[in-house]
């Protein structure tokens, strides 16, 4: 596998499952990750995953991940020029303000700088945005930008592969942003692929009252994927990474798993820090 080179950045908007998950994607890769995120983004990752994004970078390098986390303000780093070569940045999630900074061209900080640098190279941007409803400025600001050459990517994740817990719900989305980032790898199942047998976990999604004719219907897609192709696997043999539950991190042992799967972990509310909007 060639080795790439990527900024993740991570804004002040909910949904930190969804940079924990892309980060333990990531390191399963030789690919170097270069991490930038704003004041909110990295509050609301300790928030919502019960660990700060600096500790959780660490335990990845650890494990042999090649990371390295930048402060906000340090436009020294590599990629704040267009004179380095990087393949992609994704920015995730990517907050409403973050996203009107950078359709505005206002590079207030290292993230929004990083992002306008692969805007004026024409590098892959992709933009994961968390915000509802959206307002006419919002709509506005996304069309800006896909005019522009940034894929919008809003953090809506699919629910036809019937996820079995919030994990592999990200890990959905989480394989559209590394599709879109031209990583080659397979962290979750896609659509009308088979998937393993099993049966509902407590506190799964429910099952649909027609299982027979889901069964009849999975059973055809598997036919039309073509001969060879056994229940839990893509076509050609290959064997998707969501055969466990959670897939990225639990399929690989060196990588530590997540501390954000237990719903019983989220702080309460009285610790959330109101956002700047300057700092989102």
């Amino acid at each position: 596998m060639e080795t790439m080179r990527f900024v993740l950045g991570v804004s002040g908007a909910s949904g930190a499952l969804y940079a924990e998950r892309l980060l333990a994607a990531l390191a399963r890769t030789p690919h170097h990750v270069d991490l930038v995120a704003s004041r909110i983004g990295e509050e609301i990752f300790r928030q919502e995953t019960s660990q700060a994004l600096p500790r959780r970078v660490e335990q990845l390098v650890a494990a042999g991940a090649r990371f390295r986390l930048w402060k906000r303000d340090d436009l020294y780093a590599p990629f704040s020029s267009g004179s380095q070569i990087y393949d992609a940045m994704a920015v995730v999630p990517c907050s409403a303000g973050l996203l009107g900074r950078i359709a505005s061209g206002a590079s207030t900080d290292l993230l929004s700088r990083a992002a306008d640098v692969f805007l004026k190279e024409d590098r892959p941007l992709v933009l994961v945005l968390r915000e509802a409803p959206l307002s006419e400025i919002h709509l506005r600001n996304m069309l800006r930008l896909r005019r522009a050459g940034a894929v919008i990517l809003p953090a809506c994740p699919g629910f036809y592969t019937r996820p079995r817990d919030l994990v592999e719900l990200a890990d959905g989305l989480v394989q559209r942003i590394l599709d879109h980032m031209g990583v080659e790898l397979r962290v979750h199942r896609r659509w009308r692929e088979h998937r393993e047998s099993r049966r509902s976990p407590v506190g799964s999604f429910p099952r649909a009252a027609t299982e027979g004719s889901e069964q009849d219907a999975e059973a055809s897609a598997g036919t039309e994927l073509g001969a060879g192709t056994s229940p839990g696997s893509a076509p050609g043999g290959e064997v998707p990474a969501d055969r466990e539950p959670g897939g990225v991190g639990r399929a690989a042992a060196s990588v530590p798993p997540a501390a954000s799967v237990p719903l019983a972990a989220i702080a309460p509310p009285s610790v959330i820090v109101p956002p700047d909007e300057s700092e989102t």
